[in-house]
């Protein structure tokens, strides 16, 4: 990789940066069953806890639709050559590979640095630093998670706050953003479509941008009572099987 003079920045943007997830919500899913995803995961969440209330996003850093406003703000500046989205983060890894940038910036409740010999949405970046050595890495993580599941990552990782991000202004010269529908409710779906449309209202980016995306049921506010109902034991019942492996591991932790 040719030594690039100024600091050009690739910005990667996954839209579960701005939506919580609590352990019990975690049923250690992925992206391999869209079915999966689509209906039973979300129809049990759905029935666990009031998704119009917990999205009010008052925990998040900065509401979604504000992003780009609030980046412009901290001192970024978009000359941007190419931007892509997809339903799944993993896109983001052949999406970059084409760019010239010496910093990565990840804006994402997950670091996408774990291992695997697959490519996936959770190592991607990995796999892209194995062929951009030369590339800096911060992971942008969402306060909420300090909270929920906690700070972690490898060492190599830069983790950075979004308090913080200004440290890291540049010219942002490509952006990729994921749906991720593993981890948002189907009603937060437009928030990652206004992301991908709002890039032209800050930018000066006139090209045809791509919203590939996992189109879903969106559900009424009382159709999300009604499931709420229906689900409510199940949830339950997944609640206590998480407790009763919580209290086990605990002890084994004390042992």
């Amino acid at each position: 990789m040719k030594e690039i003079s100024m600091n050009k920045i690739a910005l990667s943007i996954d839209t579960d940066f701005f939506f919580r997830e609590l352990p019990i919500w975690d049923f250690s899913h992925n992206e391999e069953n869209i079915l999966l995803m689509n209906n039973v995961i979300w129809n049990i969440r759905y029935g666990g806890i009031d998704f119009l209330t917990e999205s009010s996003l008052d925990y998040a850093d900065c509401h979604p639709n504000k992003l780009f406003n609030k980046l412009f703000n901290k001192g970024f500046n978009f000359n941007l050559s190419s931007v892509g989205s997809g339903w799944s983060h993993s896109g983001a890894y052949s999406f970059f590979k084409s760019f010239e940038f010496n910093t990565l910036i990840n804006i994402d409740a997950h670091h996408d640095c774990f291992s695997g010999k697959e490519l996936h949405c959770g190592n991607w970046v990995l796999k892209l630093l194995e062929e951009k050595s030369d590339i800096k890495y911060h992971w942008v993580y969402p306060k909420f998670l300090k909270n929920t599941f906690g700070i972690s990552a490898p060492k190599s990782v830069h983790k950075v706050s979004f308090s913080k991000i200004d440290k890291l202004a540049g010219e942002v010269v490509a952006i990729y953003i994921a749906q991720s529908p593993a981890w948002i409710p189907p009603h937060f779906d437009k928030y990652f479509l206004n992301m991908v449309r709002s890039i032209k209202l800050f930018t000066d980016y006139n090209k045809t941008i791509d919203d590939k995306y996992i189109k879903r049921k969106i559900f009424s506010s009382k159709q999300i009572k009604k499931v709420y109902a229906q689900y409510q034991s199940e949830f339950n019942r997944l609640k206590e099987i998480y407790q009763k492996k919580t209290i086990k591991e605990k002890k084994s932790w004390e042992a």
